[in-house]
């Protein structure tokens, strides 16, 4: 049997195989890493290229471009590659749009308040723009601020940014950008309906991070024996999932971790551990 893995949140990836699982364990094919691959490059400097075209011409010069990246404990990040790709990611990408004012930052930690993680945080960028006199507004749609953040980051982010009048919106949502003149209309709705509204900026940050990169996916459902579904009752019930919608189908396919449009690292590792362990 052979399984193929793609990761596509990547930050360590181990090499599944024998020694973890013991004989009788699937042959693992597994993608190269593509931090660095033309493709993976191409997609994130149009966007950045689109976000920096939006930015009024007379403050182009003084824009900064921060690069984030989930942070991970320094233990983790002193044994791996993680930081060399994201400075090469940040590099790449800077010499391609020919960005001299960027930086690197690091979001949602967690884990214990001693341990230390890797830095500098997001926050740090988000304080230096209202230190610099910049009247700063932070949108979310959730119901709370703290999951853009992480629970554990909230206390020291609020103490901090409060302190600098920020604004703290919750319950919207940014539908859409166009410029009139030399400022940014943000279109901004509400998930809960019924709200449309526009709002003047000078600058719009928008935080896609947690955008499923699912291209993938919906390119090999079409060709999989059970077209992506899943079996819910045998997932529950701990059954090997059986389910066929497409007889020319010659492999299966199942999508996990998904949070709607998010994505939920927990649910992902038990989602895969009762799809795969009867393999």
């Amino acid at each position: 049997m052979r399984l193929v893995g793609v990761v596509l949140e990547r930050q360590f990836a181990g090499e599944p195989g024998e020694r973890d699982v013991g004989l009788g364990a699937p042959e693992v094919d597994k993608l190269r890493v593509f931090f660095n691959h033309p493709g993976f490059i191409d997609a994130v400097e149009q966007r950045l290229r689109e976000a920096l075209q939006a930015v009024p011409a007379e403050t182009g010069e003084r824009v900064q471009v921060v690069y984030t990246a989930h942070s991970v404990p320094l233990l983790m990040a002193d044994t791996s590659d993680y930081v060399r790709q994201l400075e090469e990611v940040r590099r790449l990408l800077s010499e391609r749009l020919g960005i001299t004012n960027d930086a690197l930052a690091y979001q949602s930690r967690s884990g214990a308040p001693g341990q230390p993680w890797l830095e500098p945080d997001v926050g740090v960028a988000l304080k230096e723009i209202a230190q610099a006199g910049g009247k700063l507004e932070i949108m979310t749609p959730d119901r709370s601020f703290s999951p853009e953040v992480m629970s554990m980051n909230l206390v020291p982010y609020m103490r901090s940014l409060q302190k600098l009048d920020v604004t703290f919106t919750v319950t919207y949502r940014l539908e859409a950008v166009y410029r009139e003149g030399s400022e940014l209309v943000a279109v901004v709705g509400s998930d809960y309906g019924g709200i449309r509204k526009e709002q003047r900026y000078d600058q719009v940050v928008v935080n896609h991070g947690t955008i499923p990169m699912d291209d993938l996916y919906f390119d090999l459902r079409p060709l999989s024996s059970n077209l992506g579904a899943v079996d819910y009752d045998q997932l529950i019930d701990g059954r090997v999932q059986t389910r066929c919608s497409n007889a020319e189908g010659t492999f299966q396919l199942f999508r996990i971790g998904d949070a709607v449009s998010a994505r939920n690292t927990h649910a992902a590792i038990y989602d895969a551990l009762r799809l795969v362990k009867d393999l």
